[in-house]
């Protein structure tokens, strides 16, 4: 495929983000980009869960309340670990099995915000927030 069809694939993929379901579009851009997995992980989208299956080291910050009080949902769309980082043709060898213990790993989510924009610090924070668990 060449750069311009490979742009146009991304392009089409970015606008079905917008008008679509969302997480099924995530993942749909995802994989155009090149990064899939069948290591999935499934919560039921509420911040409180998400919150308790991946604890923080310091739980109950002005960070945490400021996430659960923006964020309506929080989705594990899927988990790319470092043994199966194996780059062909911008595309990743799927496997099973989500491996919460494993920190060497890339962790796809989408988050569903309660505001339609926040400043780009916030977006920030939210991220390390994210991050940090």
């Amino acid at each position: 495929m060449n750069d311009m069809a490979y742009r146009e694939k991304i392009a089409e993929a970015i606008r079905r983000c917008r008008d679509g379901e969302w997480c099924e579009s995530a993942v749909h851009l995802l994989d155009v980009l090149g990064y899939r997995s069948e290591r999935t992980l499934a919560l039921s989208g509420r911040v409180d869960d998400f919150i308790r299956q991946f604890p923080a080291p310091n739980e109950n910050t002005q960070a945490e309340r400021f996430f659960r009080d923006n964020i309506q949902s929080v989705r594990v769309l899927f988990q790319v670990t470092n043994s199966e980082i194996t780059v062909v043709r911008r595309t990743f060898l799927p496997t099973d099995g989500f491996d919460k213990g494993n920190a060497r790993s890339f962790l796809f989510a989408a988050i569903e915000l309660n505001g339609k924009t926040y400043p780009r610090g916030q977006y920030a924070q939210f991220t390390r927030e994210i991050n940090k668990r």
